[in-house]
């Protein structure tokens, strides 16, 4: 919400500093459910580019809903499920909007958060 919208603020200025025509500025949250990697992406994706969009900055949060309880108690689907959402998900957007910016010759990724920030899991165990 607020924090979102603070952002999106602070990248629409950025950009119009930069020297872009503000009328060119989109900052775009489009909600998705990336339960499964491989068709949440492809359906954000294809959403984006129907809009006619490219994506010089992709953000990526990891979900801090998908925490299920202590990590050697959880059911293996529960561990699965934290894993497709904030590790297979980030993998998949990483390689799709990634290769359009390869394709644009630009592009950033900038990953907020990682799975071990909301646990289950041993802190340090992934670095980004």
């Amino acid at each position: 919400g607020a924090v979102l919208e603070e952002l999106a603020t602070a990248l629409r200025r950025k950009a119009v500093e930069a020297g872009v025509e503000p009328e060119k500025v989109r900052v775009m949250a489009v909600p998705a459910d990336l339960q499964n990697p491989s068709e949440g992406v492809q359906m954000l994706h294809r959403i984006v580019m129907e809009q006619g969009c490219s994506v010089p900055l992709l953000l990526i949060a990891s979900d801090q809903a998908s925490y299920t309880g202590p990590f050697l108690s959880q059911r293996p689907e529960q561990l699965n499920g934290m894993l497709a959402l904030n590790v297979g998900s980030t993998s998949a957007l990483c390689r799709v909007f990634g290769a359009d910016m390869v394709s644009n010759g630009c592009g950033r990724i900038l990953l907020v958060g990682a799975p071990q920030t909301a646990g289950p899991g041993v802190p340090g165990a992934c670095a980004f």
